[in-house]
């Protein structure tokens, strides 16, 4: 085999591992959160965790409970500008 071959399998199978690594890292990141996110009573912070919770979302149905919730906390605190945000992600997905 090609001495180039082997070196750009060898990467190859080096990113399928640290994907693998990486994915269950991110759920863990997102299940931290989800365990954070009731104690958090500033509005900012409410804010910021939903929109971490949405990043680290994988799945799409998970990426629109972040958003939906992410949009009630922002109406309850009159933030329009984070709800158009939202309504913007949403229409993307």
């Amino acid at each position: 085999m090609d001495f180039k071959l082997k070196y750009i399998l060898a990467g190859f199978a080096l990113m399928v591992v640290a994907s693998a690594a990486t994915a269950g890292r991110t759920s863990e990141l997102r299940d931290s959160l989800e365990r954070v996110l009731p104690q958090q009573t500033a509005a900012e912070d409410q804010i910021n965790t939903l929109y971490n919770i949405y990043d680290l979302s994988t799945r799409q149905e998970d990426r629109v409970s972040a958003l939906r919730r992410l949009y009630a906390v922002a109406d309850s605190y009159d933030r329009a500008n984070v709800q158009f945000d939202v309504l913007t992600h949403l229409a993307n997905l």
